[in-house]
């Protein structure tokens, strides 16, 4: 678990994301690694623009969502509270 802590640092870069969001990242780079995470572009763009809204339904927007929808709708409703 502590290599997708590490992993998720490094997508997360600069970024200010609240703890909330970091933690969600964390869980999305164990389940699909960090070249998975990495490829939700619209997702990170939203996280720069602080757009938790649009982050939440990037995620909702995806394979990941479809494949394994009840995690991916728990973890974007994380995201959608923090706005």
């Amino acid at each position: 678990f502590g290599h997708a802590v590490n992993q998720a640092a490094d997508l997360i870069g600069d970024l200010k994301l609240k703890s909330e969001a970091k933690e969600v990242i964390i869980e999305m780079v164990f389940q699909l690694g960090k070249t998975g995470v990495s490829k939700f572009k619209k997702m990170w763009t939203a996280f720069g623009n602080n757009d938790y809204n649009e982050a939440a339904n990037q995620m909702l927007d995806s394979k990941w969502a479809k494949q394994t929808p009840s995690r991916a709708k728990d973890l974007s409703d994380v995201i959608k509270n923090l706005v």
